[in-house]
């Protein structure tokens, strides 16, 4: 608007209301769930940091990112997750498998990203997809994507 000197009454119709109070809201709920203290009981009770810093912990730790990042969307599962990531024995590896995980878990569930909800409402015109057929392709691209991911960061790019 600032740019090119539009109108701002241009702009208003154009934004998706639905979808930005859905993605407001996520943050909402993951908020309440951060303050409700559940995260905090569960890692009290499975800890992140349980690994051993084996390749198979942090093979653990990747599958739990996959699967915290389709309960509550990828990018606010980090927030749940962020105040156990200094628990790690290695925090910047964590921080980093992280990163790769929750963005390969995108690929797993439609809800596992708000961009593959977005698609498929939008796609919805046209036919759509459901959540069995996304995880058909989703579950072996997602898994095995998050398995050469963690391979890669520990033994190329470690």
């Amino acid at each position: 608007m600032l740019l090119q000197r539009r109108e701002t009454r241009e702009l208003w119709p154009r934004i998706d209301w639905a979808l930005l109070v859905f993605f407001s809201g996520l943050f909402v709920v993951v908020r309440g769930l951060t303050e409700s203290g559940a995260p905090a009981a569960f890692f009290e009770r499975f800890p992140l940091a349980s690994g051993d810093g084996s390749p198979a912990g942090w093979l653990r730790l990747a599958a739990i990112f996959l699967v915290g990042s389709n309960v509550v969307s990828n990018v606010p599962f980090i927030l749940v997750v962020r105040d156990q990531m200094a628990t790690l024995a290695d925090p910047t590896l964590g921080w980093e498998m992280l990163a790769m995980a929750s963005t390969f878990a995108g690929n797993l569930t439609l809800l596992g990203s708000v961009a593959n909800i977005i698609v498929a409402e939008a796609g919805h015109e046209v036919g759509g997809i459901g959540f069995w057929q996304y995880l058909r392709v989703g579950l072996p691209l997602a898994l095995s994507t998050t398995l050469l991911g963690v391979a890669w960061m520990l033994f190329v790019a470690g």
